[in-house]
């Protein structure tokens, strides 16, 4: 079995002992390779168990002196970092010629908090953009971006995390209203139908992007 380090693992056993029935947990032993003993009894929860490859004994002894022992192999792999950003949220929209605030962390269970060259930013659109906790770019290409950070500890483990973001591009503008205003609508349909909705556009709009988001439920 594997398991990452951190995890909490169960160990479990049974036996039987035709003259002493019960056997008290100070003679259920369990033994590690790697760590010697770490417990006693039939079921316990070890955790934080070393990282490597494992041969975990089970050895029961009688109150004559006998013993048996049943062993299984386990293997405890470095867990791999998490990575979060901050800043920029999910969808926000930037005209091209603001400053992007990124902030990202990520935490590592062998390594701690993760900073500098282990946090590295990417766009779908610009490609690399920066290494650390905190970047403040401007002058993204227009569009939306795919912004990624890519966490990387010490054990070669790499994670990521996304977002989208768009960015608006010098005499752009973004309509995201509709004729009366509002920026989202709230439509019932009690039979089969068609209804048509429109977007306000400056008259010398060149529309280069358009998305529509429904949501709804059928009662």
């Amino acid at each position: 079995q594997v398991f990452v380090h951190g995890e909490n693992i169960t160990f479990r056993n049974i036996y039987s002992d035709f003259e002493d029935g019960i056997i008290e947990n100070s003679s259920l032993i369990w033994n590690s390779t790697l760590i010697g003993i770490f417990g006693n009894g039939t079921d316990f929860i070890k955790p934080n168990m070393s990282i490597g490859n494992h041969t975990i004994y089970f050895t029961v002894t009688d109150s004559d002196s006998m013993s048996s022992t049943a062993s299984v192999n386990i293997t405890v792999n470095p867990a791999p970092p998490i990575p979060s950003i901050l800043s920029p949220a999910h969808g926000n929209i930037f005209a091209q010629i603001d400053y992007i605030l990124f902030n990202g962390t990520a935490t590592d269970y062998e390594d701690g908090v993760l900073t500098d060259n282990s946090l590295n930013w990417t766009s779908s659109k610009n490609g690399f953009l920066g290494t650390g906790t905190f970047l403040n770019l401007t002058n993204l290409t227009a569009g939306t971006h795919l912004i990624t950070l890519a966490a990387n500890d010490t054990s070669g483990l790499r994670s990521t995390t996304s977002i989208n973001i768009i960015v608006v591009g010098r005499g752009q503008v973004l309509a995201n209203k509709f004729t009366d205003g509002l920026t989202a609508k709230n439509i019932s349909f009690n039979v089969t139908q068609n209804v048509t909705q429109y977007a306000k556009l400056p008259k010398s709009a060149n529309v280069t992007y358009a998305a529509i988001n429904v949501r709804g439920y059928s009662p």
